[in-house]
């Protein structure tokens, strides 16, 4: 029997994203997240409101607006795959 752990099913490591808007400096939503979420546990995300919650999920399912949104830093794997350089095509396939 082995007593490695078993790999995380997501593992988000120091993840930036900003919102760039032409005319403006860029405003980073959230800097430095990180977090690894393994099977049979329940991962949360809580803070006060306007602290990233929202932008943080968006951007680990790359569902923010892309015109004005970027993923700056850092990077999102399920269960190893990169997801930061995956095609919209191939988003929508694990998305579902």
């Amino acid at each position: 029997m082995s007593t490695a752990a078993a790999p995380a099913l997501l593992e988000v490591d120091d993840l930036e994203t900003r919102f760039v808007i032409a005319g403006r400096d860029p405003i980073v939503a959230v800097s430095g997240v990180s977090f690894s979420a393994h099977a049979g546990e329940t991962t949360a995300i809580v803070g006060e409101s306007g602290s990233g919650k929202s932008v943080t999920a968006l951007s680990i399912t790359r569902l923010l607006p892309a015109r004005i949104s970027q993923i700056s830093r850092g990077s999102i794997r399920l269960r190893g795959r990169e997801l930061t350089a995956l095609s919209e095509a191939e988003l929508r396939t694990i998305r579902g």
